[in-house]
Parts: structure tokens; C-alpha cells; sequence
């Protein structure tokens, strides 16, 4: 997940320099988010079915 989203933003910058800065700070964040979600979303199966 997180070499997904570091390669989509990382091919998506603008700007120059600052771009690469704002694209690091997005994909940190959404990296996170994304892997809180995940843990969630596993947990949440794992507890229902009893695994």
C-alpha cells in the first residue's frame, strides 16, 4: 500500500521542489491513514469470524 501510494503521488508532482515537498507530506499522511484503515478493516474480519 504504502509503494502504491508513494509512486502515485511521486509521479503526479508539480513544482519543482516544493511539489516534492507537499507530495511527501500526502503521501505520509495517507500512508497512515491508510494503514489504520487496513488494521481496521483486518481486525474487524478477523474478530467476526472468529480467527
Amino acid at each position: 500500500m504504502i509503494a502504491v501510494i508513494a509512486c502515485h503521488e511521486g509521479l503526479n508532482v508539480k513544482g519543482g521542489a516544493a511539489g516534492v515537498g507537499l507530495a511527501t507530506t500526502n503521501t505520509v499522511v495517507k500512508s497512515i491513514v491508510a494503514l489504520i484503515t487496513a488494521d481496521v478493516l483486518f481486525t474487524a474480519v478477523f474478530y467476526a469470524f472468529g480467527i
